[in-house]
C-alpha cells in the first residue's frame, strides 16, 4: 500500500534520474572498451578468440541479469524498493573497479557476473517512481527517467572514451565505481513511501504453495507475454553487433 501516497514525487523524479545518469554514465564509460582491454591487459591478439571472450563476457552478464532481477524484484515487494536500489548501486560500486586488477580473463568474466547480478537498478528505478508518483503525472516521470537513462550513456561513451585515452583502462573502472557510489548517495535521499503488506494470520499450506507457484510464473495475461517476447527478439537482435563495435574500428 501507499502511505502519504506520492507525496515526495517530485524530490523522487529528481533523485532517481540523477542517480540513473550516474550508473548509465558509469557502465558506459568502461564496458565498451572491454575488447581494447583484452587485448591490452590480457595480451589477446586474435580477433577470434578475443571474438570468443567477448561473446562470453556478454553472455554471463546479460545471464545474471535474467536469473536476478526477478529474484531482486520479488524481494522488492517484500522489503521495499529502494532497499533493492542501494544493494545494486553500492556493490556495483565494490566490484567494478575490481576488474582492473584481474589476473586471468576467466576472473573478468566472474567478476562480470557477479557485477550484473549485484545489479538491477533500470527496473527499481522505475518501480519506485510508479509507485510513487500520482498516475497523472507518471508519464513525464518515466519520460525524465528514460532521458536519464540515454543521457548518462551518451556522457560515459564520451567521458571513458576519454579516460581510457589519456589515463588507461584502470582509471576507467575506478571511474565507473566512484559513479555508482554517488549514484547510490543520490538514492539515499530518495523517499519510498510503499510498504508492503504484512500477514496477520499464518497461511495455510495449500495457498502459499499456489502464492509461490505464481511468483515463480506469473499469471500474465498474453498481452504482457507477447510484450516480453518482443522485448526478448529486441535484445537478441541488437546483441549481435554490440560486442564487438571497438574491435571494428580498432
Amino acid at each position: 500500500m501507499l502511505l502519504e501516497s506520492t507525496k515526495h514525487w517530485k524530490r523522487n523524479v529528481a533523485m532517481m534520474s540523477l542517480s540513473q545518469v550516474l550508473v548509465m554514465a558509469g557502465f558506459a564509460a568502461a564496458i565498451p572498451f572491454i575488447p581494447l582491454y583484452l587485448k591490452e591487459h590480457f595480451g589477446i591478439v586474435d580477433e577470434g578468440e578475443r571474438g570468443l571472450y567477448m561473446s562470453m563476457f556478454y553472455f554471463f552478464g546479460m545471464f545474471a541479469y535474467g536469473v536476478f532481477n526477478p529474484i531482486w524484484g520479488s524481494l522488492s515487494d517484500r522489503f521495499g524498493v529502494k532497499p533493492m536500489l542501494l544493494r545494486g548501486t553500492f556493490l556495483t560500486a565494490i566490484f567494478f573497479p575490481m576488474m582492473a586488477y584481474v589476473q586471468h580473463i576467466w576472473m573478468l568474466i566472474a567478476l562480470r557476473f557477479i557485477t550484473a547480478a549485484c545489479a538491477g537498478t533500470t527496473a527499481a528505478s522505475q518501480t519506485l517512481l510508479v509507485k510513487n508518483t500520482p498516475e497523472d503525472k507518471q508519464g513525464i516521470a518515466l519520460g525524465m527517467l528514460t532521458a536519464a537513462f540515454w543521457t548518462g550513456s551518451m556522457l560515459g561513451n564520451v567521458v571513458g572514451g576519454l579516460i581510457v585515452s589519456y589515463y588507461g583502462y584502470e582509471k576507467t573502472f575506478w571511474f565507473c565505481g566512484i559513479l555508482y557510489f554517488l549514484a547510490g548517495i543520490f538514492v539515499l535521499f530518495s523517499k519510498d513511501d510503499y510498504i508492503p503488506e504484512r500477514q496477520v494470520h499464518a497461511t495455510p499450506k495449500a495457498k502459499r504453495i499456489h502464492r509461490y507457484r505464481h511468483s515463480v510464473l506469473p499469471a500474465f495475461t498474453i498481452g504482457v507475454w507477447l510484450l516480453m517476447l518482443l522485448t526478448l527478439l529486441f535484445g537478441f537482435a541488437r546483441s549481435f553487433e554490440t560486442p564487438y563495435i571497438a574491435m571494428l574500428v580498432e
